[in-house]
């Protein structure tokens, strides 16, 4: 006897797997910044970056349980009105190369020290570059 699927647990099924693909996208928080996961709409400096490291760029998730570094990595990306939640990420781009340790938990994983803060942003409109300077 065969095991018989409605029509309505098909449509479930899809909205769910859908909904769970939805949720797993994950963009930068960085002001001027479109990098994002997934494979769809990548912008070429991330394909480029991607290419030539021969791995997906990596995203890591504000500090939330360390008041003081989550306050200095808040600080350090400047977008006002900007309160991080456990979904919020800053791609590998804006770490200095210092922060970035390798193969630490397993091969081939990237991980930051604990002291890294982001610090590179190329892509920062040159209004928020001077708006940033004058404090």
């Amino acid at each position: 006897m065969g095991h018989h699927v409605s029509q309505k647990q098909v449509v479930v099924q899809i909205l769910i797997r859908g909904l769970i693909y939805f949720t797993s996208m994950v963009s930068c928080a960085v002001c001027g910044c479109s990098h994002r996961t997934g494979n769809r709409n990548k912008p070429a400096s991330q394909v480029k970056f991607e290419e030539q490291n021969k791995r997906p760029m990596k995203f890591f998730r504000f500090p939330l349980s360390n008041p003081e570094k989550w306050q200095k990595w808040v600080l350090a990306i400047r977008r006002n009105n900007f309160t991080p939640c456990k979904y919020s990420r800053v791609c590998e781009i804006h770490f200095e190369k210092k922060f970035l340790k390798k193969g630490v938990r397993r091969v081939g994983c990237i991980s930051l020290s604990p002291d890294a803060i982001p610090t590179i942003f190329p892509a920062h409109p040159p209004d928020l570059e001077k708006l940033a300077s004058k404090t």
